[in-house]
């Protein structure tokens, strides 16, 4: 007798709907184990968290890839402030200029993933997004790119946080800091793999206190503050907003998004969710 045996880390109503299924004429009834979420996290993993304000992120974030705490400082060659290249990218040059670890950085929307790695690519980071309003062959050939430490930063919605077995990141970065413990469990836990370091860092805004307590609670372990040096940070400041505002546009001028809304309307006025409204003709008189 022939046995299948399927495997999901994401286990979703249509799969459970298969053991209600009636079986064919001498078969047996689809099995559905399901396997305990584990609150626990590696004992290898390092997890930190910087509090930083919302609207400020984006040079912390540059900062900590280039200063990350699973490497060393790098050795400046001098205290003067970075120098910053003339031309179409805003790149600030350090000396020496560290290899960036193995990173994923994960956001809650895909518009969110798409704009911080092209504002990264403004930067001269290299770096391959992962979301689902990428077509599946660049999704595919995103992460061969990663794997292959072509490009040492992934920026990902939680699309990635499931089911990836990349054995060398080094450092997750939570951008927006997960609703559900469950997430924050597995986005962590795509480093610190078989017995490796690894290293977590969650940017922590004035809207995420609670969240983070709540995640804490759930795993039984709090996350130690990361301190970075604001002076350097906002050394980058400029450089980084001009790229966010250039990746913003190429956005806006690509209607990034936008075929998935009116998809989404779609569905929902075909589901009666939502019927589209129609403009009442004015009388007029005779």
């Amino acid at each position: 007798m022939r046995q299948t045996l399927l495997f999901t880390a994401t286990l979703t109503p249509e799969i459970e709907k298969l053991t209600q299924k009636t079986p064919e004429a001498g078969k047996l009834p689809p099995l559905l184990r399901k396997i305990e979420m584990s609150t626990s996290t590696p004992a290898t993993l390092s997890q930190e968290y910087v509090f930083v304000p919302s609207h400020v992120r984006e040079p912390y974030l540059y900062y900590l890839l280039h200063h990350p705490p699973c490497r060393p400082e790098p050795r400046q060659k001098s205290d003067a402030p970075p120098v910053y290249r003339k031309g179409p990218r805003s790149v600030p040059e350090e000396e020496p200029e560290p290899s960036l670890p193995l990173t994923i950085i994960f956001a809650a929307r895909c518009e969110t993933a798409e704009l911080l790695s092209r504002m990264l690519t403004e930067l001269g980071v290299e770096n391959v997004s992962l979301h689902s309003l990428l077509p599946q062959s660049k999704r595919l050939d995103n992460l061969q790119t990663f794997r292959a430490r072509r490009a040492p930063v992934l920026i990902s919605t939680d699309v990635g946080s499931r089911g990836l077995d990349i054995p060398d990141v080094e450092m997750v970065v939570n951008w927006d800091v997960p609703a559900a413990w469950e997430d924050y469990v597995h986005r962590v836990g795509r480093t610190a793999r078989k017995g490796k370091k690894g290293w977590a860092v969650s940017f922590v805004t004035e809207r995420d206190v609670e969240l983070i307590q709540a995640i804490e609670e759930k795993i039984g372990k709090q996350l130690t503050e990361l301190e970075l040096p604001e002076s350097k940070v906002l050394e980058h400041l400029s450089a980084v907003t001009s790229a966010k505002r250039v990746a913003s546009m190429a956005l806006h001028d690509e209607h990034f998004g936008e075929q998935r809304e009116r998809n989404k309307k779609k569905a929902q006025i075909a589901q009666g969710e939502e019927r589209p409204t129609k403009r009442k003709k004015a009388k007029t008189s005779q």
